[in-house]
């Protein structure tokens, strides 16, 4: 472990300096905010440069600990070598438990060189700190804090746009031609057009919902990703209505059909999407069952199943993960292993501690939150409606006469 302090003379602006961040390769940078002295900000901060969705986080954990947890589990997972802290004069460093005290835990548990960098004040309290602590006061390098060039994230080639605005049917087609590119739009309208005028011809009458039902099906067989899906739904929604028929339907739900549909796995920037989820165990799950795990041989897992490297091997051999994926088994294990230690038991429990209701509710909300074509091994509840039904909330209303119009 390495404690270094520099003052930035404003010879690179901070915006250069945050561009250094790159888990993969092992540095992460964060920009401290004024009064930095509660541990719930500096480990979203961490777990926000680690891909992190800061507000889905900040929404579902409650302590300074679950946020510790969390934040130690993904350090290991992605071999996080050096953390660069930028405005640290912002932090507060009077005892353990504030600000730098946090990223001081974390450097000593995991072995990191810490470099804090001062923009506006040369005889900050964190240089003073740093020199307490035995650390090491530089003058200003450009070449220790070197961004690199950046490189363009690879996409995948859609035959459809990837995203489209999540409104209702009356305003979708204008919030796309709104919101997307001029391309984009051709696109999206074009499939908007087609369906519109499928759906025109057959949604009218005393529709039930069973004709309903298996009119989307054959809509939905050609769909490519959830954005197509999404757009074949409000189109036909709206042609129901000129025909006086209001169709409900819930989108936070569609990955049913649309999985049904794709029969793929999922790409390697969809499987990156996961990075966003807060828990391990929840982006875990996730990879799991994309690698057409069932709830019931998730529930089975082992720690002991789980390897250093996050490969997981069972008696039927090894789940095909590629590396993204192995990444939250990895901290799922780490994980684990610290309550097990904390608790003094055997590492031989279950890898999943939550119930299987749990876990398909996870799974629900990251496919919705995300936007993925996750399959998900469906259930018939009590009603015995069709899972369609019951999956979207699917109703058919008749409109009073000129109600449409």
């Amino acid at each position: 472990m390495r404690i270094t302090h520099a003052y930035n003379p404003v010879e690179v602006p901070t915006s250069r300096l945050l561009e250094l961040n790159a888990p993969d390769a092992g540095t992460l940078a964060i920009s401290m905010r004024p009064g930095s002295k509660y541990g719930n900000w500096v480990f979203r901060d961490l777990l926000a440069a680690m891909g992190k969705d800061r507000d889905y986080a900040a929404a579902r954990t409650q302590s300074v600990a679950d946020d510790r947890s969390v934040c130690k589990a993904y350090l290991h997972a992605h071999d996080i070598r050096r953390l660069v802290v930028v405005h640290c004069e912002w932090a507060r460093a009077r005892t353990r438990d504030e600000g730098l005290g946090y990223l001081l835990e974390l450097a000593d548990e995991h072995d990191l060189d810490l470099d804090l960098v001062s923009e506006l004040d040369r005889n900050s309290t964190a240089r003073n700190w740093v020199a307490a602590t035995g650390g090491e006061l530089l003058d200003w390098d450009p070449r220790r804090f070197h961004a690199p060039a950046p490189v363009s994230e690879r996409r995948n080639a859609y035959a459809f746009p990837p995203e489209v605005p999540h409104v209702d049917f009356p305003l979708f087609r204008a919030t796309c031609r709104r919101l997307l590119s001029p391309q984009e739009f051709r696109q999206v309208d074009n499939a908007y057009v087609f369906a519109f005028r499928s759906a025109r011809a057959i949604l009218t009458g005393d529709l039930t919902e069973a004709e309903v039902i298996e009119f989307l099906r054959i809509q939905m067989a050609i769909v490519v990703n959830p954005a197509h899906a999404a757009t074949i739904i409000r189109a036909c929604q709206a042609a129901a209505f000129v025909n006086g028929i209001l169709l409900k339907i819930d989108l936070s739900s569609l990955g049913y059909f649309i999985a049904d549909a794709t029969h793929r796995r999922l790409t390697g920037d969809e499987l990156r999407l996961v990075r966003r989820l807060y828990a391990p165990w929840k982006a875990a799950a996730v990879v799991l069952t994309d690698a057409e795990h069932s709830i019931d041989q998730l529930l089975a897992l082992q720690l002991s199943d789980v390897t250093e490297t996050g490969a997981v091997a069972t008696a039927d051999g090894p789940v095909p993960l590629c590396d993204e994926g192995r990444l939250h088994l990895r901290a799922l294990r780490f994980e684990r292993l610290a309550e097990e230690a904390k608790r003094r038991t055997a590492a031989t429990t279950r890898l999943f501690t939550s119930e299987a209701p749990a876990i398909r509710t996870a799974l629900h909300a990251a496919r919705r939150d995300l936007g993925l074509p996750l399959t998900i091994p469906r259930w018939r509840d009590a009603t015995r409606l069709h899972p369609f039904v019951t999956d979207l909330d699917l109703s058919v209303h008749r409109l009073r006469e000129g109600a449409a119009a």
